[in-house]
Formats: C-alpha cells, sequence, structure tokens
C-alpha cells in the first residue's frame, strides 16, 4: 500500500532535528514496493527517506530532480504548484506547473550537505519532502500526479590539466618531444 512516506532500504534509527520529534522506523530490509504518486486536495506532502553514504562530506553539493506527469486537466485553469524541501529546509522555492509543463524535468539549484543539515551513514533519515500547493479554489484543479524524483550528487570539477599529457618523446636535459 503505497503512503506518503517512502522508505529506501536502510537503517533508520536516528532522527535528524531539522525533521521533527518522531519515533523512526528502524531497518527497513528492502524498498518499499510503491509509493504515493500524486497530490490531490488537502494531501499535499510526499516524503522520500533514505540513508546517504557515508563517503559523502558535509561540503558536497546535492541537487533534486523531479517531474510532473499529469495534472487535473478538465478544470477552468489547470495548475498546481510545487516546492522541494531536503531535511525540511526549502531547496527550491515553488514552481508552478500548467499543462504545457507536464513531463519536463525540473532541477533543484546545488546544495551543500552541511546547509540542509543532511547526515550520513547508516542510521540517519534523510528526507526529501515534495509539497504540493493546491490551486482548486482558484479553478486550478485538485490533483497533480509525480513521474519520478530524483537525488544525484553534483561531481567535483575536473580540470583540464594535461601538462606531459601523451608526451612519449622526452629527450635527455629538457622534456619535450614529438608528443609534447
Amino acid at each position: 500500500q503505497a503512503d506518503d512516506d517512502y522508505y529506501f532500504a536502510g537503517e533508520y534509527t536516528k532522527v535528524i532535528p531539522n525533521n521533527g520529534d518522531y519515533e523512526p522506523v528502524g531497518s527497513v530490509l528492502v524498498n518499499e514496493e510503491a509509493s504515493e504518486r500524486a497530490f490531490a486536495g488537502i494531501d499535499n506532502d510526499l516524503r522520500y527517506h533514505f540513508n546517504l553514504p557515508a563517503s559523502l562530506k558535509p561540503t558536497d553539493q546535492l541537487m533534486v530532480t523531479f517531474d510532473a506527469n499529469n495534472l487535473h486537466n478538465d478544470a477552468l485553469d489547470p495548475q498546481y504548484g510545487i516546492e522541494v524541501y531536503f531535511n525540511n529546509e526549502l531547496v527550491q522555492e515553488e514552481i508552478v506547473i500548467f499543462p504545457e509543463n507536464l513531463d519536463t524535468d525540473y532541477t533543484t539549484p546545488p546544495f551543500t550537505l552541511e546547509s540542509v543539515g543532511a547526515e550520513v551513514g547508516p542510521g540517519f533519515d534523510n528526507i526529501i519532502t515534495l509539497k504540493g500547493i493546491n490551486y482548486n479554489a482558484d479553478g486550478g484543479g485538485n490533483w497533480m500526479g509525480i513521474d519520478y524524483i530524483q537525488l544525484d550528487p553534483i561531481p567535483q570539477p575536473v580540470f583540464p590539466l594535461a601538462i606531459g599529457l601523451d608526451d612519449d618523446g622526452w629527450p635527455v636535459g629538457d622534456g619535450g618531444g614529438i608528443n609534447a
């Protein structure tokens, strides 16, 4: 049964302070089978729980990408808003989705682990929250479906330094050669 809290396989024994006071679920042996796929009416919070790899550092940058794939389209002016939070810290201000914006990938600005209070390793319950903003009272419709959500690291830049690359002809004393 899909609900508003999706858990990836992991250990959830420690609450991250930004996420409030609640009882962690403990061990989750396998990824849950399904997640709630839409905002509807007053049900506008979708939470995704996960552990971050211990290899990440506080200054590493992440970004969240999502896609809305359907919208209550028989409304007068179909639209639905969405915000993205990481550990209850806003990482994407509201984006209003209209029918022409469906099937568009939206990516948050980069943020660091330390800026959102993220913790690494087993036990820590990091949470991405998608918050829907319903415009039904204004003729905007009563629901919006989510196709996917994805968390990605931003890799450290690789500088294009290539000193000595393919330099197999080093004459004695001064370097260089036919490939220098």
